[in-house]
């Protein structure tokens, strides 16, 4: 299994970030057409120095060109140590932000709900591998209320290792 929260699956090639500081999380900020800045397109990738596609092209795993205006990326680890504030930011910036009180920054809250699942809940990163799979195979392991639990996840990722990937 991998190690929770210490090892992630890069979202551009699939292959293994073996540390918090081989990874960074990626977003773009799109003005709506209010003028209120959105953030889209969440993505935990390489950093580019350990990238497996780094000689193949040259932003590496990266999606968002770095110094784009309109992107952001912090590293993994600087986030997860704040992982629950730091993406609270994003649904509400809090009463120090006066002039945002009220500006969630999210566009697709299905998207950042898995952000949110990947950083803040243990063995959730490996187990989404495999949740196409279950749900092909009619796998029913628990309720709504229960599905994202440890011991569920755990149980899924051993029913399902080696039949993928």
């Amino acid at each position: 299994m991998l190690e929770v929260f210490k090892q992630y699956v890069c979202d551009e090639c699939g292959a293994l970030i073996e540390s918090p500081s081989q990874g960074l999380l990626e977003w773009r900020n799109k003005l709506d057409s209010n003028g209120k800045t959105i953030a889209t397109g969440f993505r935990i990738v390489h950093h580019i120095v350990v990238s497996p596609l780094r000689g193949v092209r040259p932003e590496g795993c990266y999606r968002y060109a770095p110094d784009s205006p309109d992107s952001e990326c912090r590293p993994l680890s600087s986030i997860l140590p704040v992982a629950t504030p730091f993406l609270m930011a994003f649904l509400h910036p809090g009463c120090f932000h006066s002039a945002s009180r009220d500006s969630c920054r999210i566009k697709d809250f299905n998207e950042f709900a898995d952000l949110v699942r990947r950083l803040t809940i243990p063995y959730y990163e490996e187990a989404r591998i495999y949740f196409e799979e279950a749900l092909e195979d009619g796998f029913n392991y628990c309720d709504k209320e229960t599905v994202f639990r440890e011991t569920n996840l755990q149980s899924l990722i051993r029913r399902y290792k080696g039949k993928s990937i």
